[in-house]
């Protein structure tokens, strides 16, 4: 039976696989990404596992006692909407819809109230609606969305920024 420990240093290239499987879903389903995110894992989440007054990174191990599924909550300045931020929670495909999901965002809202925190963020792919539903049954509601554009203007089309340049002239901006 899969049970709940605390991510350890040992965990990291285990962690960093399961974040390059989140990137890899959400791009398979035509997801965007900032640029920023599709960078290596590699130094943030260990830089996280240094330091857990501030990351809480949680893993689900197997009866074996492999990682099949982590999150990684992290507390958040003033400068964030939210005192506390989940920045991912992946489940191995194998393992998904067997409540190891569930257990893993109780532990960090746990951890969050621990940490006097009262409200907590995530974000979510747009098209990844299974996660959304996952997130909504949760409890977890809309407030914002991220609108993304790299500093050169590549958008891809530059109908569509004559277009967004005249709506913008249109709205007063």
């Amino acid at each position: 039976m899969p049970t709940l420990r605390a991510a350890h240093e040992s965990d990291l290239d285990r962690l960093v696989q399961l974040s390059r499987q989140l990137a890899d879903h959400d791009i398979a389903l035509g997801q965007r990404r900032p640029r920023r995110w599709s960078a290596d894992p590699s130094d943030s989440i260990a830089q996280a596992l240094r330091n857990p007054n501030e990351h809480h990174i949680t893993v689900v191990v197997d009866e074996h006692g492999d990682v099949i599924g982590a999150c990684h909550t992290s507390l958040m300045g003033d400068e964030h909407s939210c005192a506390a931020h989940v920045y991912e929670l992946i489940i191995d495909e194998p393992y998904r819809s067997q409540g190891h999901g569930r257990a893993l965002l109780d532990d960090a809202m746990a951890w969050c109230a621990e940490n006097g925190v009262d409200e907590v963020s995530l974000g979510v792919a747009p098209l990844s609606t299974r996660s959304r539903r996952f997130y909504e049954r949760y409890g977890f509601e809309e407030a914002s969305i991220l609108l993304v554009r790299t500093v050169n203007g590549e958008t891809g089309s530059s109908g569509a920024q004559r277009h967004a340049a005249g709506d913008q002239e249109r709205a007063g901006y």
